[in-house]
């Protein structure tokens, strides 16, 4: 069985409009130590089971914030375009996960003083498909 992380990162790595800005550079959670930039950290906000008279649907809704960074805002900007074209109202797979909608919640600009970086963070809605027990 395969998870909707892995599923994510394996659709964003191969897609053109990402993956010309970002290559692989697509991490979970945190970024490495002197990362190269562009580049995207992703993490999850929530998760949530959709349940029917007989117990779970299989169908699951996560909350995944995606965190795109670049040395310059426009880029940072240029990237979280990029996220919006792949991902909002995707219907399809993930890798081999069954994503039936992918919906943007939320968008905001930060700047790091510290690493002196770019980012935009964006939250989005999405439903997927998952084996029940």
């Amino acid at each position: 069985m395969s998870i909707l992380e892995e599923g994510l990162f394996t659709y964003l790595s191969t897609h053109t409009g990402v993956s010309a800005l970002v290559d692989e550079r697509i991490y979970p959670y945190k970024l490495p130590q002197n990362p190269t930039f562009p580049a995207i950290k992703y993490r999850q906000l929530s998760n949530t089971d959709f349940r029917s008279h007989g117990g779970s649907s299989g169908l699951n809704r996560k909350r995944m914030e995606l965190f795109c960074y670049a040395a310059e805002y426009l880029a940072a900007k240029q990237l979280a375009d990029a996220l919006r074209l792949a991902l909002n109202n995707f219907s399809g797979s993930m890798g081999t996960v069954q994503t039936p909608a992918v919906f943007r919640q939320n968008t905001d600009d930060e700047y790091d003083e510290e690493e002196k970086v770019y980012f935009v963070i964006v939250d989005y809605f999405i439903y997927h498909v998952e084996a029940v027990s």
